[in-house]
C-alpha cells in the first residue's frame, strides 16, 4: 500500500472519529436545553396569565375611578347650582342642575344595573328641582340641598 493511501485512510478515520465525537457532544446537551426551553415556556404562559389578570383588575379600578369622578363632578355642579340659587341667578343654577344630571347619568352607566334605581331617583329629583328653579320657586334651594345629601350617600361620592 502506498503512503498516500495510508495518509488518506488515517485522515478519513480521524474525520469520522471527530464527527462521531462532535455528534455525541452535541446530543449530550440537547436534553438539558429542551428542558430549560419547556420551563421557560411555562414561565412565559404564567406571566401572560398574571398580566391578563392585572389588566382586568386595572380596568375595574379605572371604571370605579371614572364613576367616582363623575359623582364628584355631579356634587360640584349641585353645589354650584345652590350657590347660584342663593345669589338669585336662577338660569345659571338651572344650567348647573342640567350638568349635574348629565354627570349622574355618566356615573350610572359606569355603575351598572345594581344601583340604577338610586341614580334614577336622584336624576328625577334633579329634574324636579330644575323645574322649580325655572319657575323661580324658593323651595328649590331646599330640594338641591337634599339632592347633595343623596348624592353624598352613594358609595364613592365622598
Amino acid at each position: 500500500m502506498s503512503n498516500w493511501l495510508k495518509i488518506a485512510i488515517a485522515c478519513g478515520g480521524a474525520l469520522l472519529l471527530g464527527l462521531l465525537v462532535g455528534f455525541l457532544l452535541g446530543v449530550s446537551g440537547k436534553g438539558d436545553l429542551e428542558t430549560q426551553a419547556q420551563q421557560a415556556d411555562k414561565r412565559r404562559k404564567a406571566a401572560e396569565l398574571r398580566a391578563k389578570e392585572a389588566d382586568e383588575r386595572a380596568t375595574g379600578v379605572k371604571k370605579r375611578v371614572r364613576r367616582r369622578l363623575a359623582l364628584l363632578r355631579a356634587k360640584e355642579q349641585l353645589f354650584r347650582a345652590l350657590l347660584q340659587l342663593k345669589a338669585s341667578n336662577f338660569g345659571i343654577s338651572a344650567q348647573h342642575l342640567s350638568h349635574a344630571s348629565t354627570q349622574l347619568k355618566r356615573a350610572k352607566r359606569l355603575a351598572g344595573k345594581a344601583k340604577a334605581k338610586l341614580y334614577k331617583g336622584i336624576r328625577d329629583s334633579i329634574a324636579a328641582a330644575h323645574a322649580k328653579t325655572m319657575a323661580l320657586d324658593p323651595v328649590a334651594q331646599v330640594q338641591i340641598e337634599s339632592l347633595i345629601e343623596q348624592v353624598h350617600q352613594i358609595p364613592g361620592a365622598r
